[in-house]
């Protein structure tokens, strides 16, 4: 499984609960004392500029946790190899566009893809709405307050 965007680490902390110790756990955040190379918004800020990243992750085995800036983060070693892969870091159209991009090359080809804040936030709304015109498999469904967007690869 591979997290974009640790935040606190619930996420992963929950998954790995779930799944099991044989589940291998990737999560990216980018340090708080760094920049991105692309353009983030005001309200991503808040989610950027926190004190400690994947604090509820702390002592997870099967959790490794990654920092860097998904934009220039290398991915390679990964690519091909995820089930299952979560998208829910900055949620501005140019970050969702490229974590979607690695998402596609992180997943192996029967894997799923999974959007969070797909019609909550304008910039994730965007950028998937651009993505049937390239992957015509797509699907969607919300489930009570989560809006989560499924995509299996075929």
């Amino acid at each position: 499984m591979f997290e974009f965007g640790t935040f606190d680490g619930k996420t992963s902390a929950n998954l790995a609960a779930n799944l099991g110790t044989e589940a291998d756990i990737l999560t990216i955040d980018i340090e708080p004392t760094r920049w991105m190379r692309l353009p983030i918004g005001k309200k991503d800020l808040k989610f950027v500029q926190k004190e400690r990243v994947g604090i509820k992750t702390s002592g997870v085995p099967n959790i490794l946790q990654l920092y860097g800036d998904t934009a220039r983060f290398d991915f390679s070693p990964w690519y091909g190899t995820r089930d299952l892969v979560f998208v829910d870091a900055c949620h501005e159209y140019e970050y969702v566009r490229n974590d979607t991009e690695i998402a596609f090359r992180l997943s192996h080809p029967r894997g799923l893809i999974i959007w969070h804040d797909y019609g909550t936030w304008a910039g994730v709304t965007r950028a998937f709405k651009r993505l049937p015109l390239a992957r015509p498999t797509l699907s969607s469904s919300q489930a009570n307050s989560w809006n989560l967007d499924l995509l299996p690869r075929t």
